[in-house]
């Protein structure tokens, strides 16, 4: 059976240019693992210095696994919450002009 955990990821402020110089790797890397579904949605501050995720996995330890698939996790401190429940609002369906 598949969970929701939220990651808070916290980047101390003396690997900031370690993060600047891999984040394009790091994203490519996100919008893959979205495009797989294990990763629900991603979200930066305004200074990137911390990020949240909400990932959908069978357990704890595959969240470290895909925590572990990451560029920059050598480069941030994770924050693991299991999550009750998660709800998403639906996509927006475009429309057609008439």
């Amino acid at each position: 059976m598949e969970n929701y955990y939220m990651l808070e990821f916290e980047v101390p402020a003396e690997m900031q240019s370690h993060v600047e110089a891999r984040s394009a790797e790091h994203h490519a890397k996100v919008e893959e693992l979205m495009a797989q579904g294990r990763i629900q949605s991603f979200s930066y501050s305004a200074n990137a210095l911390r990020s949240w995720a909400i990932v959908r996995a069978s357990s704890a330890i595959e969240v470290m696994r895909l925590i572990q698939e990451l560029p920059l996790q050598d480069c941030m401190i994770p924050s693991i919450i299991s999550l009750e429940s998660h709800h998403a609002a639906a996509p927006a369906l475009a429309v057609a002009a008439q």
